[in-house]
């Protein structure tokens, strides 16, 4: 790439930037604008650069996508599992927050929202609603044990309302 050859000859190569141009302008000072009445040498030296996004992109929209998708896995658990439908989704809140801290070490600090901490927090609401309707919606079903072998009706609405919750939970996201 002839630009990142003229980026390193400049010695003004930067992590996580792309260098895209430079401008060099040369020219001589006029003897009255000097101090000392002497004609001096002046180079102005533009350098253009772009944020390399591609990063970002991959390591924190795709990661966190995926987080909350495994999560929606526990849905598709037995009702019956609330422990372990739970386990699933703070394994993932656990995951979606060292992602979080990796994220903002990776990134510029800035005193305003972008679209990525945007996504992020999305992302952890969507697992806070699975987390708080896999708690209670069984609950709201009236009295829930381990054990549906009484009223089977009762295992299938509650198969139902987590359908409806997994599709509410998928439009949010998208």
């Amino acid at each position: 790439d002839p630009e990142r050859r003229k980026a390193q000859a400049l010695g003004a190569e930067v992590v996580g930037w792309r260098f895209v141009s430079h401008n060099i302008i040369e020219h001589q000072t006029s003897e009255k604008s000097s101090l000392h009445g002497a004609q001096y040498s002046e180079a102005h030296i533009l350098l253009v650069y772009d944020r390399a996004h591609e990063t970002p992109v991959v390591n924190v929209f795709f990661v966190m996508f995926i987080v909350v998708v495994l999560s929606w896995m526990s849905f598709l658990m037995p009702p019956t599992s609330i422990s372990d439908r739970l386990g699933v989704t703070l394994t993932m809140v656990l995951t979606a927050v060292a992602l979080k801290y990796v994220a903002s070490e990776s990134l510029p600090q800035l005193t305003h929202l972008t679209y990525i901490d945007t996504y992020v927090l999305g992302g952890f609401v969507n697992l806070a609603f699975s987390a708080v309707m896999q708690t209670v919606v069984p609950r709201l079903h009236g009295d829930f044990r381990d054990d549906l072998t009484g009223d089977p009706d009762k295992y299938y609405d509650i198969q139902l309302t987590d359908h409806v919750i997994l599709a509410l939970c998928a439009l949010h996201w998208f």
